[in-house]
């Protein structure tokens, strides 16, 4: 998959990164597991609306469609 993903527990935590990931965000994918998902980086994914979002889906095992967060990552630049 060439698109950036992650994969979370219903806690927030990872379980899981792919390479497009790992170097879109550049994370080690050793540095990620269990880790909250407002951890990784230097806090870059503790974001409220995106905390509001998960700690409403992810407890129901729901989902969601068409939500998009821009972010301007120090080192980075946007995504």
């Amino acid at each position: 998959m060439r698109e950036p993903l992650v994969v979370l527990n219903k806690d927030c935590r990872v379980v899981s990164v792919n390479k497009s990931f790992c170097n879109t965000f550049k994370i080690q994918a050793s540095d990620v597991n269990n880790k909250l998902l407002y951890e990784l980086g230097k806090h870059q994914w503790d974001n409220a609306e995106l905390r509001k979002l998960l700690n409403e889906v992810l407890p129901k095992k729901n989902h969601f469609n068409d939500f998009e967060l821009s972010f301007d990552l120090p080192g980075i630049g946007p995504k």
